[in-house]
């Protein structure tokens, strides 16, 4: 009866030895996994940092090109007066004739004031004026005709055909350029032209929520007549000053740069680089 207890202390001893020499076994192994998967992951990670460094300096000198391509384009090959178009539009917004563009402007300042000072509305201004240019012209023509003088100088308005399916032609391709681009961005077609569309409505709700569209209207009028005639006057000095704003906008985006870079950097322990 005593030789089945004595031969089971044995047995539990060796199947202890046995536990421990796997678990010995298992640690062991995981030791020497350890070092090759932590080579595999220092690998990739300079693999992703390595990748991260060049499309960083895509970027970089992308950006740089879109600042000289903007401040290029400020640029124009042609004239002022080409570039507005020509004719009685350019001779208008660059003073050719001084007392025809001071009394434009004028009108349009006095209609802006009594439009946003003194509450009158477009609708009202523009039947006011026609009633008292109706009533003029009438009381002129039959006065003329009473005493035999000339009539009213009233030119013959006429639309012709051609003008207006021109007219028409020019707005349906824009319209229709329009509505294909709002197509494009409201179906996510394209990701660049999404953003830009939203950097467009929110710099443009921004400028409306500080004037009204009245004046908005007449502050674009106003440069219209200052920054032609400014350009063509100064136009040595004002390129001058684009350049010397280009070469300031590209330090200025450089610091910026490193900046950012730096502190991403510094607050990421991973994207430290390693001594060599």
């Amino acid at each position: 009866m005593e030789a089945p207890e004595a031969n089971a202390m044995p047995i539990s001893a060796l199947a202890n030895d046995i536990s421990d020499h796997m678990k010995g076994i298992l640690l062991s192994d995981l030791a020497n996994s350890a070092s090759p998967v932590s080579d595999l992951a220092d690998a990739a990670s300079s693999a992703a940092l390595s990748s991260a460094r060049e499309m960083h300096e895509k970027g970089k000198d992308s950006v740089r090109a879109a600042i000289k391509r903007f401040f290029s384009a400020l640029k124009k090959e042609r004239s002022m007066r080409e570039v507005l178009g020509g004719g009685r539009t350019a001779d208008l917004l660059l003073w050719t004739n001084v007392k025809k563009s001071g009394a434009t402007l004028g009108v349009l300042t006095a209609l802006w004031i009594l439009v946003e000072f003194c509450g009158f509305t477009m609708m009202t201004i523009t039947c006011k004026f026609l009633m008292v240019a109706v009533g003029v012209l009438f009381v002129w023509a039959n006065f003329a005709y009473l005493f035999r003088r000339a009539p009213p100088p009233v030119p013959k308005i006429e639309l012709k055909e051609e003008k207006v399916q021109e007219v028409a032609a020019k707005i349906r391709v824009v319209v229709n350029e329009s509505l294909l681009l709002c197509r494009d961005v409201a179906c996510g077609k394209e990701f660049k032209l999404f953003v830009r569309a939203l950097w467009i409505l929110y710099f443009a709700s921004m400028i409306g929520s500080w004037f009204t569209f009245i004046s908005l209207s007449y502050l674009l009028v106003l440069l219209a007549f200052i920054v032609p005639k400014v350009y063509e006057t100064y136009e040595r000095d004002v390129d001058k000053v684009r350049m010397a704003a280009m070469e300031q906008t590209i330090k200025y985006y450089e610091v910026a740069d490193r900046a950012v870079v730096g502190a991403v950097i510094t607050s990421v322990p991973g994207l430290k680089q390693k001594p060599q």
